[in-house]
């Protein structure tokens, strides 16, 4: 969701965000944290996570997308209707 907020207006492939330190801090922390649950045996134990397999994180990486999918659709879209 914070990557749709962040570039509401123009599509993620016009906006550079490799060089917005906030949004690769705030997209990326918690995705190394995420992992690091399930797949570094300590943290996971200490927190009796199982760990997941890898057709069940390509299902939870699919659906992740869907909406960041959506909305560069929808941006596409409403740019060629406001561009005719």
């Amino acid at each position: 969701i914070f990557w749709d907020v962040r570039v509401r207006e123009r599509s993620i492939f016009q906006k550079n965000l490799l060089k917005d330190s906030l949004f690769l801090f705030t997209f990326f922390t918690p995705l190394i944290l995420q992992l690091s649950l399930l797949y570094v045996p300590v943290l996971s134990g200490v927190f009796h996570i199982a760990r997941i397999s890898a057709p069940q994180l390509g299902a939870i990486i699919l659906l992740s997308s869907v909406l960041p999918v959506t909305s560069e659709i929808r941006k596409y879209v409403l740019h060629h209707e406001t561009s005719h």
